[in-house]
């Protein structure tokens, strides 16, 4: 798919937050538990995630991967707390890799999936509103468009601003050590 938009993550966030409710009457007409709920908006925002994916690497193996875990999850240990943590842990792994070109970027999505994990649960103890609950995870969710794909590299030799200046060769070691990440990061990518 070509370039994403808030506008489509906010689409997203309204379509789940608006069968957030009647999926969750269905699923304990069903028998279903609350980890199951989570487990169904999990794979349908890894969907979207996947869907809207720049790569084509690594889609059917993120897809069918998320799945097995957190139905695995789900069977294994039906506690809500653990199949959410897992469901905001797939979402960053699958950006991250999917997305994103460097440590930092993927860093910051990080804060941005506890973020709204965050708010969610806040949301969540002060209105008992489940629907609302879904809408402010997803729409925080939304703004990982904002993120950069990759951090422009400055220059990394001694700063003005600092009281000690680095050495040459410490400037060299790091900018050696932050190259062999992000090629680690992006054959990881490639692999997957």
């Amino acid at each position: 798919m070509g370039q994403t938009s808030l506008g489509q993550g906010i689409l997203a966030a309204c379509f789940l937050s608006a069968v957030s409710v009647p999926l969750l009457l269905g699923l304990q007409w069903l028998g279903g538990s609350s980890a199951m709920f989570i487990v169904v908006l999990g794979l349908a925002y890894l969907a979207y995630l996947l869907a809207i994916s720049p790569s084509c690497r690594g889609r059917l193996v993120f897809g069918l991967g998320s799945a097995v875990i957190l139905l695995g999850a789900c069977i294994v240990s039906p506690v809500s707390v653990v199949v959410g943590t897992l469901v905001v842990g797939l979402i960053w792994l699958v950006r991250s890799v999917l997305f994103y070109a460097g440590i930092l970027p993927a860093l910051w999505d990080g804060g941005l999936c506890t973020l709204s994990a965050v708010c969610a649960l806040g949301t969540a103890v002060s209105t008992h509103r489940l629907w609302l609950a879904v809408w402010v995870f997803f729409l925080l969710q939304a703004l990982f468009v904002y993120i950069p794909k990759r951090v422009a590299r400055g220059p990394h030799g001694p700063s003005s601003g600092r009281g000690q200046a680095e050495s040459a060769s410490q400037s060299e070691a790091f900018t050696r050590a932050h190259r062999a990440a992000e090629e680690a990061l992006q054959a990881m990518a490639q692999r997957l």
